[in-house]
């Protein structure tokens, strides 16, 4: 039996639970317990955003880079000059991360872009998280994917350099190159440059990479500048 304490102001009582009715609190037990459930369902349901959002992370990158590549086109039309689009494979702690750099032609001429001081970043460099390279004979499995006029970005001999911030410059390779036109262009062994029919960029997810997409590819159109994006 629960025994309870009645204040006022003139007087002070002591009741059992029977003389109040079935009315009574919850006792410190009962409430711990529903403390830990609701810290419990709270956990749960940070875990579960957090593994959504890593198996849509090589999804998401995919799409950065498309839309990075869309910039680039666009700025190289609407400026009437020539963009290089770089890449560059770091690490950030665990993390395998390819960063993108977007370079402009001052002058808007291509041998801009073998001069540092001819070219600028059009925006911060793009950084893509858990990511790398994959090869052309994987990629080029994907439905819907033009297997017939691919060429790889590996196959790029171009190279550029770019701020990466805090005053550190590195080396981007395998840069492709679009003319004022928007038509595509990439660096044979040869050093000269070629129009593509349409280029393609393998991606897969890092090994410590949690993501259920685990291969994609970007592949732009070299003339019309079609930008598509495949997912495994």
């Amino acid at each position: 039996m629960y025994i309870y304490i009645v204040m006022n102001s003139n007087s002070i009582s002591v009741r059992s639970h029977r003389q109040l009715g079935c009315r009574r609190g919850f006792t410190l037990i009962e409430l711990l317990c529903v403390v830990a459930v609701i810290g419990l369902m709270t956990s749960l349901s940070i875990f579960s955003v957090n593994s959504i959002a890593a198996g849509k992370q090589l999804a998401n990158n995919a799409y950065e880079l498309a839309g990075v590549i869309r910039m680039a086109r666009t700025a190289a039309i609407a400026q009437n000059t020539y963009v290089g689009i770089g890449f560059y494979k770091a690490s950030q702690g665990n993390q395998d991360v390819l960063m993108v750099a977007t370079i402009v032609s001052k002058t808007g001429q291509l041998s801009d872009l073998q001069d540092s001081n001819r070219y600028q970043l059009l925006s911060k460099c793009a950084v893509l998280k858990n990511v790398q390279f994959d090869e052309q004979e994987n990629y080029l499995n994907l439905s819907g994917i033009d297997e017939a006029n691919n060429v790889d970005v590996l196959q790029s001999q171009r190279m550029v350099q770019a701020n990466i911030g805090g005053g550190q410059s590195e080396n981007f390779s395998n840069v492709i190159v679009i003319n004022p036109s928007g038509a595509i262009s990439m660096m044979n062994s040869g050093g000269s440059d070629e129009l593509t029919r349409c280029v393609g960029i393998g991606l897969k997810a890092s090994p410590s990479s949690a993501s259920k997409v685990r291969l994609a590819a970007v592949q732009v159109t070299g003339l019309s500048g079609q930008i598509s994006v495949f997912l495994q």
